[in-house]
């Protein structure tokens, strides 16, 4: 638990005694110093991010160990990172997917690629990218 900024973990059951004031305690990790002030840089802090989407009707349709297969590329802008991704799948008709990875294709541009067995059924494949273009 976090207290005062520092964590604790309960060694014993208590009732309402406070972090860091009794035996029932362990510290896990102290509070920390406030660190010197930074030199102001000239960035803008992080990078503003957006979701890549793969269109339902794209894909390259495959065959892996036999498998029938469709793979979907969510590609982000040229010069951007990829941080993440996934894909989406209507719950009440679960696919079996083969790879969730990302993936830099020949043009140089990052994105996230998903591959799962062939079906009639929409999905979409995303990458979550950070814009990572000087302002």
């Amino acid at each position: 638990m976090s207290h005062d900024g520092s964590a604790y973990i309960a060694n014993s059951t208590n009732n309402n005694e406070e972090p860091g004031s009794g035996v029932s305690w362990d510290l896990l990790a102290s509070k920390g110093d406030q660190g010197p002030a930074g030199s102001g840089g000239s960035g803008g802090g992080f990078p503003t991010t957006y979701l890549a989407v793969t269109n339902t009707d794209s894909g390259t349709s495959m065959f892996i160990d036999g498998h029938a297969v469709k793979e979907h590329i969510a590609i982000c802008d040229a010069g951007d990172t990829v941080l993440s991704g996934g894909f989406w799948q209507n719950p009440r008709r679960p696919l079996t997917y083969f790879f969730s990875e990302p993936v830099l294709n020949a043009g140089g541009f990052e994105g996230w690629r998903v591959i799962v067995e062939n079906t009639s059924e929409p999905w979409y494949a995303t990458a979550l990218c950070a814009d990572t273009s000087p302002e």
